[in-house]
């Protein structure tokens, strides 16, 4: 969005983080008191180049509204994650201010929380919030739902 503004109608984030010009993910997620994440939960290589999901939560934080079998394929498909994004504070121009944006508020969020979502949403960085009943991963969970959501706010754009 902030690359190429004019090639995006609406922007729709889904259970993202969204930080300020200068803010790094880590930096949001650290000052999320009610997500799902204990002291252990991520494991952080030596070098501190990645960190991987405990496999004791993971089903729980990333799944939680998924039946048994769809969150062992869910906590199963977890990666090592790169820290150097989630670390890197973002720099945001205001190129992609004049754009529409809409937010999918997962309500059943153990990862981003439904409360630290509505927080962030309260500093007015966006101009709809579509909440949704779902964990962290409607993807995965509710994908038929989930692509119905953008297209809601498109069109409420239109209307």
């Amino acid at each position: 969005a902030e690359a190429v503004p004019e090639k995006i109608s609406t922007l729709v984030y889904v259970a993202a983080y969204l930080p300020k010009d200068g803010q790094s993910m880590q930096d949001l997620a650290m000052t999320d008191h009610h997500n799902g994440f204990k002291p252990d939960t991520f494991q952080v290589a030596a070098d501190y180049s990645q960190a991987t999901s405990n496999p004791r939560d993971a089903a729980a934080i990333f799944a939680n509204d998924a039946d048994a079998t769809l969150a062992a394929d869910i906590a199963g498909a977890r990666v090592p994650e790169p820290l150097q994004p989630i670390t890197t504070p973002v720099t945001l121009t205001g190129r992609f201010d004049g754009l529409r944006k809409a937010y999918v508020v997962t309500l059943q969020d153990m990862s981003v929380s439904t409360p630290f979502q509505l927080t962030m949403l309260g500093r007015g960085m966006v101009d709809e919030a579509i909440p949704f009943d779902s964990g962290h991963s409607p993807q995965r969970t509710r994908p038929a739902e989930l692509a119905a959501a953008p297209i809601r706010a498109a069109t409420l754009e239109l209307e």
